[in-house]
């Protein structure tokens, strides 16, 4: 067909080719758009590394993987670095954030209902000790109140 008879026909009249669609029971092989054009799709391994509760702060630091092994992850021993974690074993980085921020919240809580004198011991307390041990230290017993 001509372009001067597609002008002269109207749109309804003119074929079009069929679109060649795969059925699903055709033996034919699916060829995907990168077919032939040298893309190659990565096979997926069949094990997986199984994901750590924490990575040490070495690893976290360099970005790098983090077997989670303790008291020294591979990495560590490998690079022949000192291995630490800042959370206990079995916990997750995320669970020790909630429950440090939580911690804070209830020291807070604590100095902003306490009595002049308490609020006084609880701030020397928190100004002369580790913030984190200073919070357990608060938290885990009465903060005791020198008499004058």
């Amino acid at each position: 067909m001509n372009l001067a008879s597609i002008l002269q026909h109207p749109i309804e009249e003119i074929q079009t080719p069929a679109p060649r669609h795969t059925s699903s029971t055709s033996s034919s092989p699916i060829l995907s758009p990168h077919a032939g054009c040298g893309v190659v799709k990565p096979s997926k391994s069949t094990t997986k590394r199984t994901q750590t509760k924490a990575a040490c702060l070495g690893c976290r630091q360099r970005k790098s993987k983090c077997d989670g092994d303790r008291p020294s992850c591979r990495m560590c021993l490998e690079r022949g670095s000192k291995c630490e974690y800042s959370v206990e074993e079995g916990r997750t980085q995320q669970q020790a954030t909630k429950e440090q921020l939580r911690s804070y919240k209830d020291v807070l809580s604590l100095l902003r209902n306490s009595s002049p004198k308490e609020s006084e011991a609880i701030l020397h307390i928190l100004k002369n000790m580790d913030l984190n041990d200073a919070c357990r230290f608060i938290l885990d017993g009465p903060v005791f109140v020198p008499n004058p």
